[in-house]
């Protein structure tokens, strides 16, 4: 896509930044979900997901990495251990020479088909949400579209904010300021998009399983893009078949 250089406040090589970090983070949740067996706590999941993250040299984070299982992957229940067929959630946000990503990754120890239908139907909301950023919505449009499809679909409502706006990177003292900067933690997403980036965290929840990612969205100010299209959650809708499984009666049946 091409980028106005006096609009667009990233040169595509700091776009590369972003891209090989976020997709660096993605690799290392990954790397962290194969090493994961029944029993384990999210004590547990969040130090694998940690030590996967060192060992690729990421140790600086806006947000540290965390896990959860379970019906807390939707925002229910209380801290349980892995076991198979459940849900869970691995989040971080890491700090790279002045880039940030931020890294939602969902999975499931062994089979669940509930988890597998919301995957599904998570990659529609990709495709909704950059849809509605390429026609210009504001923040407050693409969250009202997001929630509006949610609940025509029958699935919970979920929680924390849908958006939130990257800032290009100055100077600033520390690690928690830079990252205050970078992830705008200290004024809510503008009303309008305005061009550069934003990170997107759809997410949605069904009988107590919850599914969603983060990614880095792209706005030139005349159009938008997602920053990377090879990420686990792209790749496993390219994966999946187009027929939901039989065995599992539709939301709200």
């Amino acid at each position: 896509m091409p980028i106005s250089p006096t609009r667009f406040p990233y040169q595509e090589a700091e776009l590369d930044e972003f891209r090989d970090l976020q997709r660096l983070a993605y690799d290392c949740a990954e790397h962290a979900a194969a090493g994961l067996r029944p029993g384990m706590t999210e004590l547990h999941l969040a130090l694998a997901f940690r030590q996967a993250l060192a060992a690729a040299g990421l140790r600086e984070f806006a947000a540290a990495p965390a896990a959860r299982i379970g019906a807390r992957t939707c925002g229910r229940g209380r801290p349980t251990r892995l076991a198979a067929g459940t849900a869970y959630q691995l989040d971080c946000a890491p700090l790279r020479g002045g880039r940030v990503a931020v890294v939602s990754y969902s999975g499931v120890l062994g089979a669940n088909p509930v988890w597998e239908l919301l995957v599904q139907e998570l990659a529609g909301h990709r495709e909704l949400l950059l849809a509605r950023a390429r026609s210009g919505a504001t923040a407050e449009q693409l969250t009202a579209a997001a929630m509006e499809l949610v609940e025509e679909q029958g699935y919970d409502r979920p929680a924390g904010p849908l958006l939130r706006p990257v800032r290009p990177h100055r100077p600033a003292t520390g690690p928690l300021a830079r990252a205050a900067r970078l992830l705008g933690h200290r004024a809510p997403a503008p009303p309008a998009l305005a061009p550069g980036l934003c990170v997107l965290a759809p997410r949605l929840g069904f009988r107590g399983i919850g599914v969603g990612f983060a990614e880095l969205l792209v706005l030139t100010g005349d159009s938008a893009c997602w920053l990377d299209d090879e990420l686990p959650h792209v790749r496993r809708a390219v994966r999946a078949s187009p027929e939901s499984p039989s065995a599992l009666a539709a939301p709200g049946s």
